[in-house]
């Protein structure tokens, strides 16, 4: 029977008591206490169901049992600190276990939780007679950076302990009446509620112990006394009585002759529907005679099912159809009703109706239902909608034919709607039976349904977790989700980080434009987007946990947990849907940090080519780089600039010397001896005496100009050249694993890469490119007939481009000629004018002065022959020129890609004689290592028997 019990009591260090060893008591758990550097564990035959229960700002830690115990014996310094309150109560053992976990959650989120206390329960069914449960309250409140300094006095008050025993009979009794047990208890004592009967005394876990091998204690005789004085002053109550149904009448025999179910009611319907378009069409009497069949068969299985409904008074739902579909649902509800093994109304009509919503939503998406589907099915209707709406607005679409799919869409909708409803429903039933709906309370009602679902699928996820964790996985999901909005793609820390300096750069130039309420928006995402990345990081470090030897490589390539690499890892191993092993996971997190460094060296030779890294354009770079070293190499040009620089310094020194003498107001020979021999020194370096300013500046430019040309060159060979050898290096390593990953016979490439060639590894690369453009796995070794097919059809297109770009070019350069005619005759004209404008000093000048005559005769010949080009310009009537310079160049690039296209196939055409010769390395290397192995195996045979090889 239900009794009451509470007890409140404390857990302090004056009573050399250990917060994580009762914690680890409690919980049935190995616990590790930092303060005492020991492991606390204590074992149990039956494991005790445990929750943590925290407010909705406390961090994600304290849902870990042994962190936020060892939290409490850290933030405690005193030696009598008190640690916990510990809150025992018995749970009725009327009651299902679900029931009981119900119970207990609610009672303790609601009088504890709310409060600002830490809950971590344990329920104890060691004695299935005393199911129990202990309740560890943390005794300080808890904020998001961790536990407050000063204790929260009140909850020591006997106010709260009073109210607490109160809060516990209120709760236990309303989940008593909820499952109509006709027990109560009561808080009160015998004496408060005017009850002249004696209290017992509770015997514990010692005392039933010591009962159980037989040991009488003073309490149990205690009770037993009691008890028999109690039995003589109450009366027993009466016992409910169980009503036993009579047996129902047999099935009529129409029920009994004929199976009815919904998949043959459904398979009859479509062969009524068959044979009744097969009667019409032939007019026979044996499709006649069928359709009569069926439809009499159809008659009895509704009529029957009807009969069988109508018995048990299940017949009103029926009647309030429609005539035509009476029939269906009849036999609808006859099948549930054998297959739930129930007679209520309510669950019947909800099964039918969910069964038939069910069919219909699974007939619109054409694929099997599930909640996810449903709501993208909800989006798509939506989308739908609007561009129906939009074509009726453009005219696009009839009126008759817009309502007609409007009321398909919105039939849709309706059925969709409901199909959710349904999951959402079922969600919440099952927390509710399993005693999880207290979780429910820290988002909004409306939330609910929503939250319900991730909860559910939270918990088939990881089904490890401890309910707290699953909620506290939730709440951060919603972050995410937020997160996943501001930014607007898959959510990582790098994502994040690239982010939030955009948001910086925006908060910045709206706070120049003092625009108050854009930048607390702003303020608002950064925030957001700062817990989203605590988040992933406390996700990748727990995780990261699992693997040890994962987190060495990590360490050994200088990675952390807060890399980019590792919320990839994080995202990665999510998505695999199973628990990876550890060799797994260090082979993803060594291809992923290969994958950065290879990306950084693309990125980085991007900046350096100023174009797409492709292995073409890496590869002129690198010729075009290595040609202009070698025509100047560096070694010359550092050496002529700092002979240069010298020089200069020198230049300087000689005319500062040069211009004190000059300034000298008295000159002794000597002076002008020395002024004669600096004079000429700076006239043998090209040192303009009567303007040294303007030539030291000048030799200062070619200085200048010198040293930039060596510093060029000096950056081409220490940083450019090798940097792009790197990038080239990449892609051919690229090339050789996807080749190695593609190809099976060649699964091992990657491991022998050094015995590639360089023109081996071209030619992979340019098999990496092939399968990229065609988008498939070419087999190069069996359709080499198809590479020189295309090779052939190559040629003949490159010819007939090269052709086009003659006679493009023939119309582009007669373009040019009548251009620059045209700009001739201009300025031949002008130059006429300008002779014949004196008129008279023209005959009387020009005509006696040979030399202008001549220049006259020469600016006729240019006009002439200017016209005589001209006459091209009849040709061109019907061209245009820039379209045909567009041609051109268009063409030039056809050419140019046709001959990129040849080249590459030459060596594609190679690739069968080139695989082979790999393989055959491949193998060779391979029985060399073999070989070398077996002989250090028998050398060490050899050195354990005292022997050398």
């Amino acid at each position: 029977m239900a009794i009451y019990h509470l007890k409140v009591k404390t857990i302090s260090r004056k009573k050399q008591q250990n917060v994580v060893a009762s914690a680890a008591y409690r919980s049935g758990e190995a616990l590790y206490c930092e303060r005492t550097k020991e492991t606390k564990y204590y074992s149990r035959t039956v494991q005790p169901e445990t929750h943590i229960l925290a407010p909705s700002e406390a961090p994600s830690w304290v849902f870990r049992r042994q962190d936020l115990w060892n939290e409490v014996e850290r933030f405690e310094k005193r030696g009598n600190s008190r640690l916990a309150r510990e809150v025992v109560v018995a749970i009725p053992n009327e009651l299902s276990e679900e029931q009981q976990r119900e119970l207990v959650l609610t009672f303790t989120h609601d009088t504890f939780v709310q409060q600002g206390m830490i809950a971590d329960v344990a329920i104890h069914r060691d004695d299935k007679n005393n199911p129990h449960a202990h309740i560890l309250l943390t005794t300080r409140e808890i904020s998001q950076d961790g536990f407050v300094k000063k204790k929260n006095r009140d909850w020591d008050k006997k106010e709260n302990l009073l109210a607490w025993r109160e809060a516990w009979a209120k709760y236990a009794n309303l989940s008593l009446e909820k499952e109509n047990v006709q027990e109560r208890i009561d808080h009160r004592s015998y004496e408060e509620r005017g009850i002249e009967l004696l209290p017992t005394k509770h015997v514990g876990y010692k005392g039933h112990q010591l009962e159980k091998r037989g040991i009488r204690t003073e309490t149990e005789e205690y009770n037993r006394r009691v008890q028999a004085y109690n039995q003589r002053l109450i009366s027993l109550q009466e016992k409910r009585q169980l009503l036993v149904k009579e047996q129902q009448k047999k099935e009529t025999d129409s029920i009994s002759k004929v199976e009815i179910s919904v998949k043959g009611y459904v398979a009859l319907h479509k062969k009524i529907e068959l044979v009744t378009k097969q009667q019409e069409r032939l007019q026979d009497n044996k499709s006649k005679q069928k359709l009569h069949s069926y439809t009499w068969l159809k008659e009895q299985i509704e009529t029957s099912a009807y009969r069988q409904l109508e018995e048990k008074n299940l017949h009103v739902y029926i009647q309030e159809q429609p005539m035509e579909l009476q029939g269906e649902y009849s036999v609808r509800m006859y099948e549930k009703m054998k297959e739930l093994q129930t007679e209520d109304m309510v669950s019947l009509v909800e099964a039918v109706e969910r069964d038939m919503v069910m069919e219909k939503v699974e007939s619109h998406l054409k694929q099997s239902v599930t909640y996810e589907r449903l709501q993208s099915h909800v989006v798509l209707l939506d989308r739908w909608e609007k561009s129906m709406q939009k074509q009726q607005n453009d005219g696009r679409i009839s009126d008759t034919r817009f309502v007609s799919n409007m009321n398909i869409l919105q039939a849709q909708r309706g059925d969709t709607k409901q199909a959710i409803q349904w999951y959402e429903l079922q969600a919440m039933s099952y927390l509710s039976r399993q005693g999880y709906s207290v979780y429910l309370h820290d988002w909004k009602e409306e939330k609910h349904p929503e939250i319900a679902i991730q909860l559910l699928e939270e918990m088939k996820q990881s089904p490890s977790l401890s309910m707290g964790m699953i909620v506290q996985r939730v709440k951060e999901n919603e972050v995410l989700s937020e997160a996943q909005k501001i930014i607007r793609k898959k959510v990582t820390i790098d994502a994040i980080d690239k982010r939030r300096k955009q948001l910086h750069k925006w908060k910045v130039a709206e706070q120049k434009q003092k625009r108050s309420e854009r930048v607390e928006h702003i303020i608002e995402q950064a925030k957001v987007l700062v817990k989203a990345r605590k988040i992933l990081v406390e996700r990748c470090e727990q995780e990261l946990k699992q693997y040890p030897k994962t987190q060495g490589v990590i360490q050994s390539l200088g990675m952390t947990e807060n890399s980019p690499v590792m919320s990839k890892w994080l995202s990665w191993k999510q998505e695999t849907g199973r628990d990876v092993t550890e060799e797994e996971s260090m082979s993803y997190v060594t291809k992923l940090s290969l994958q950065q460094k290879e990306e950084k060296i693309l990125q980085e030779a991007k900046q350096v080519l100023r174009k797409e890294v492709t292995y073409h354009n890496v590869s002129v770079a690198i010729d075009q780089l290595q040609e202009q070293l070698t025509n100047t190499p560096i070694k010359i040009i550092l050496d002529e600039a700092r002979t240069k620089r010298m020089a200069y310094e020198l230049a300087i020194e000689r005319a500062g010397e040069y211009q004190k003498l000059s300034s000298k107001w008295r000159k002794t020979s000597s002076h002008q001896y020395q002024l004669e021999k600096l004079k000429t020194w700076l006239t043998q370096k090209g040192i303009d005496v009567n303007n040294l300013a303007y030539s030291l500046q000048r030799m200062k430019w070619n200085v200048g100009k010198i040293e930039k040309e060596a510093l060029r060159k000096e950056r081409i060979a220490e940083v450019q050249l090798p940097l792009i050898q790197q990038a080239k290096k990449v892609l051919e390593e690229q090339a050789i694993r996807y080749v190695g990953e593609t190809y099976p016979e060649l699964k091992d490439l990657y491991t022998h890469r050094h015995l590639l060639s360089q023109k081996e590894r071209q030619v992979l690369v340019q098999m990496k490119l092939w399968n990229e453009e065609s988008g498939t796995v070419y087999d190069f070794v069996n359709r080499q007939g198809n590479l020189e097919e295309l090779q052939d059809k190559i040629i003949r297109k490159k010819l007939h481009v090269k052709q086009s770009i003659s006679h493009v070019s023939a119309v582009v350069q007669k373009f040019a000629k009548v251009h620059q005619a045209e700009q001739v005759l201009a300025q031949a004209e002008e130059e006429k004018k300008e002779l014949e404008t004196k008129g008279n000093t023209f005959k009387r000048v020009v005509l006696r002065d040979q030399t202008l005559l001549k220049e006259y005769q020469a600016v006729q010949e240019r006009i002439e022959k200017a016209k005589e080009v001209l006459q091209l310009k009849q040709e061109l009537v019907k061209e245009n020129g820039e379209a045909r310079q567009a041609e051109l160049e268009e063409l030039k690039l056809s050419y140019h890609q046709f001959q990129e296209k040849e080249n590459r196939l030459d060596g594609l055409l190679e690739v069968s004689d080139i695989l082979e010769r790999t393989r055959q390395k491949m193998q060779q290397e391979a029985k060399e290592r073999e070989y070398e192995h077996q002989q250090e195996i028998r050398r060490k045979k050899m050195k354990h028997r005292g022997l050398e090889l």
